[in-house]
Order: structure tokens, then C-alpha cells, then sequence
């Protein structure tokens, strides 16, 4: 049982109660305890927990919170063990609208401490702190904010806003109703379910976000960036591929060193420092450039186009244009007048300087398509007309 020192502690430091301590065992070189309880909201608001382990938090119907603490010593012997075990202490206190719930250790030990919390679910707000260790929290109305200096980190079914630190650690966000915030020193994140929207930063891993509601930014420092639907997106690796299926909104994307796929979006500017970039169905304003690949560019064959430019200086560009569609065309490519390969009659290539150009007016001319490929070659292929907004096949 918990030592008569442990149970004052519990007694002094708040409402801890119905405390159940089960009897120390040995596993390898440490000893291990667990401690299980409840204790009264009190009629707080906020939840503050700080501990030096894992954290577990499930938001469930319930009034009062249940807690199990799972204590871990390095000790030669039972006695010394015990005593360790005693001075690991969950402590509560009440400050203002907030209930702190915290660990206490004896300075100097080797200890590790895993704490469970089932708690009320209708929390404003509920905040995690732990040294090093995992944190996962579901089923929150409120405000969810953690920070493990070295863990992973899972959320899931959080009603308010989400804010995410991790020293080190995978994260994975499922069904956030708020907005985010979240970081990690490097580790992949993963999102699903984000009604809003937000921003994921890791410095090394990648992030994949399956749906977000509102406007995404995404940033690694050293991985791949996948965006499969989003309002607007602002996506950038220094090492990796970008790739965005559909935005209903405006995508820019980067990548120090890699490739660039967008499927869908109204309007485009995307930056390659040295990968190929692939434009598809995409409408609006459009700016895509790379040091060192190809680019192909198809516009939605339903929307309005905007200018175009599409600039690459040691690849070659393809453009799809529907066979109706009313751009002004100037290019210029490498190669002599064979550096321009056009399926549209309108297309008169020419020789320049530094190999060859065009201009046209492509059904009576309009918005402005810009290609420059000085170290390659240009093709413009032809596509079915076309369509109204609306209009099916």
C-alpha cells in the first residue's frame, strides 16, 4: 500500500479521493506501482496537468475525474524501491477557474510516471505538459493544448482550437473542429478531419492532411507535403515532393529539391528548386517555375483562366489547351525554330537569337500564356473545348 507519507501528501495537496494503491513489483531493473482514483472538479473550468511521462486524457460524460498513475523506480532493493514509489505523487490544486493536476518526483531518481485521466468532456480548455512521453487526448468540447518536450502526440475529437508542441514525435490530428496549431521537431504529422483549418510545421518528416475546411499551412523541413482537399493551401519542403489534389481556392507551393503535383485548384504559383512540376485542372492565375525539370500544365476544361506563366531554364514545357480557348501565346524556347512543337495552326514559330519564339492569338486572343524554356523544347497540345461553369459532359 501507498506509504503514510504519500497519503498526506495526497491529503494536503487536495480533493484526491477513494486513492487504491496496488503493491510493488519487480520488473527488470526497475520496480513498478500503480495508483488509481478520483477526484471532484470542483467547478473548474480549466484542466492543467503537468507530469514527466505519458499522458492519457478521454473526455467522457461524467462529473469528477478518474486517474490511474503507473509509477516506475530504478532501485536495488524492495525497501529502497518503496520509498521512491511514495515520494511519486499526483498533486491537485485549484487556481482561479483551473484544477492543476501535477506529478511530483524525488529529485535525482530514475523514474518514469504514465498518468490516465477519464475526465469530464465539457472543459473550456485543458492543457498537457509532460518532460518526455506520449500524449493522447480525445473526446474534448474545449480548447486542447500540449507539449511533451520528446513524444508523440494524438488528438481526436477536439471541439475548439487544437495547439500542438513536440520537442520530437509523430502527430496525429483526427476530427479537430477548431483551429490548429501545431509543431514538431521533427516528426511526421498526419491530419484528418479538419474542420477549419490551421498550420503544421515538423522540421524533419512529412505531413499528410486528408481534409481541411479552411486554409492550410504546411511546412517540413525535410519531408514529403500531400494535401488531398482544402479550401487554400500554403506548402513548402526543403527536401521532398509537394503534391495538392484539389483546393477550391488558390495553392502556393515550394520545395527546395523535389517535385510539384497540383490536380485541382483556382490559382497557382509554385516554386521548384530543382524537380518537375505537373499542373492539372487548375484555373485563375497561374505562376510555376523550376531551376531544374520539366512542366506540365493542363487548365480546367470549366472556369475562367487568367494570365499564365511557366518558366523552366533547362526543361521542357507541355501545355493542354482546349481547341477553343482565347489566350495571347508568347514562348520561347531552344532548339531553332524545332524548340516550339505546336498542334495549333495559329502557331507561326520563328528563329531568334537564342533559338526560337511565337506569338498568337489563339481564337481571337484573351488572357496571357507566357512560356520560357531557353534550354528545351515547348509543346502546346490540343484538348476538347472548353465547357460553361456547369455545363456536363
Amino acid at each position: 500500500m501507498c506509504g503514510a507519507r504519500c497519503l498526506f501528501a495526497l491529503m494536503c495537496a487536495g480533493s484526491l479521493l477513494a486513492q487504491r494503491a496496488e503493491e510493488p513489483m519487480r520488473e527488470g531493473v526497475y520496480w513498478s506501482q500503480g495508483v488509481s482514483g478520483t477526484t471532484a472538479r470542483a467547478d473548474a473550468r480549466r484542466l492543467r496537468v503537468a507530469t514527466l511521462g505519458d499522458i492519457t486524457v478521454s473526455g467522457e460524460e461524467r462529473k469528477d475525474i478518474a486517474w490511474g498513475l503507473k509509477k516506475r523506480v530504478r532501485a536495488p532493493q524492495a525497501a529502497a524501491a518503496r520509498r521512491l514509489l511514495d515520494e511519486i505523487v499526483l498533486e491537485t490544486e485549484r487556481r482561479g477557474d483551473s484544477l492543476e493536476l501535477s506529478v511530483r518526483r524525488p529529485p535525482g531518481a530514475d523514474v518514469l510516471a504514465a498518468l490516465q485521466l477519464s475526465v469530464p468532456r465539457s472543459w473550456r480548455e485543458v492543457a498537457l505538459t509532460t518532460e518526455s512521453g506520449a500524449i493522447e487526448v480525445s473526446h474534448i468540447r474545449g480548447t486542447v493544448r500540449v507539449e511533451t518536450h520528446a513524444g508523440p502526440v494524438s488528438l481526436t475529437d477536439v471541439e475548439g482550437r487544437a495547439e500542438v508542441r513536440t520537442g520530437g514525435g509523430p502527430v496525429r490530428l483526427s476530427r479537430i473542429r477548431g483551429m490548429v496549431r501545431c509543431f514538431s521537431g521533427g516528426g511526421a504529422i498526419v491530419a484528418e478531419q479538419l474542420a477549419v483549418g490551421g498550420e503544421l510545421l515538423t522540421r524533419g518528416g512529412e505531413i499528410r492532411v486528408r481534409e481541411a475546411g479552411g486554409s492550410l499551412r504546411v511546412t517540413s523541413g525535410g519531408g514529403s507535403v500531400r494535401v488531398e482537399r482544402a479550401r487554400a493551401v500554403r506548402a513548402g519542403t526543403e527536401g521532398g515532393l509537394v503534391e495538392i489534389l484539389e483546393a477550391s481556392g488558390p495553392v502556393v507551393a515550394a520545395t527546395a529539391q523535389g517535385p510539384i503535383r497540383i490536380h485541382r485548384a483556382k490559382g497557382v504559383r509554385a516554386n521548384s528548386g530543382a524537380g518537375r512540376i505537373q499542373l492539372q485542372d487548375v484555373s485563375g492565375s497561374v505562376q510555376a517555375s523550376t531551376g531544374l525539370g520539366h512542366i506540365l500544365a493542363a487548365p480546367a476544361l470549366t472556369g475562367s483562366l487568367e494570365n499564365w506563366l511557366l518558366t523552366t531554364p533547362t526543361g521542357d514545357i507541355t501545355v493542354f489547351l482546349p481547341s477553343n480557348i482565347a489566350v495571347t501565346l508568347e514562348a520561347e524556347a531552344g532548339g531553332g525554330t524545332a524548340g516550339i512543337v505546336s498542334e495549333f495552326s495559329a502557331v507561326r514559330v520563328r528563329r531568334a537569337a537564342r533559338g526560337a519564339e511565337a506569338r498568337a492569338t489563339l481564337n481571337g486572343g484573351g488572357r496571357l500564356l507566357r512560356l520560357s524554356a531557353p534550354g528545351g523544347t515547348i509543346y502546346l497540345k490540343k484538348l476538347e473545348a472548353l465547357r460553361p461553369p456547369g455545363e456536363r459532359r
